[in-house]
């Protein structure tokens, strides 16, 4: 899906780096909310919020100004539905970043 913000097009995308910052900025892996939801237990809103706001990358590959998305964020929330926020996060997510629902495996080379 595409968002507009000042006559500009971007998209939600979640790379290693860029998930590291929203640790960073919310206190909350992503791990946790995809469990989370999983289970019934919804994410706090200002979570999703900045999950949402800090993904919003342009065609060159450059993330919006925090501060412009995230008052977009914040009035997609009101006007399309916090779970319309959190759906379309986590859906990239999952996409962006396979790596987070891998399992592991014990490769030993010795």
């Amino acid at each position: 899906m595409e968002y507009t913000i000042d006559k500009k097009t971007y998209k939600l995308h979640y790379s290693l780096k860029r998930l590291e910052v929203l640790e960073g900025v919310t206190g909350v892996s992503p791990l946790s909310i995809v469990a989370g939801i999983n289970e019934q237990k919804f994410p706090l809103i200002s979570v999703m919020k900045n999950y949402f706001a800090y993904a919003l990358m342009d065609e060159g590959g450059v993330y919006a100004p925090t501060k412009k998305a995230i008052a977009f964020a914040e009035e997609y929330i009101v006007q399309e539905g916090f779970m319309a926020v959190m759906t379309a996060a986590v859906e990239q997510l999952m996409e962006d970043c396979p790596f987070l629902f891998q399992g592991g495996s014990s490769n030993s080379n010795t």
